[in-house]
């Protein structure tokens, strides 16, 4: 367990040191750790992103969507107007 009163820079230093990263072990730990948070970073971002894509169907669902329905009804009952 972790003591946070006795927690200084000096001991901090030398928990990290501890884990050895010169060994082939370390090395694949360290790898697949940041393939991790790279891979959770991108799942954020794109929730994000897909969120903005969202809104703008939604706008497209209902702003543009009900015009062209109303054009086509417009067509169909006015063939001479085109």
């Amino acid at each position: 367990m972790l003591n946070l009163r006795n927690l200084s820079i000096r001991s901090l230093r030398a928990r990290i040191k501890s884990v050895r990263v010169n060994s082939i072990g370390g090395k694949v730990t360290c790898a697949f750790t940041l393939v991790l948070l790279v891979t959770i970073g991108l799942g954020f971002f794109s929730i994000q992103r897909l969120g903005a894509v969202n809104t703008a169907a939604m706008t497209v669902r209902n702003d543009w969507l009900p015009s062209t329905s109303v054009r086509a009804g417009t067509s169909a009952a006015m063939p001479w107007l085109k």
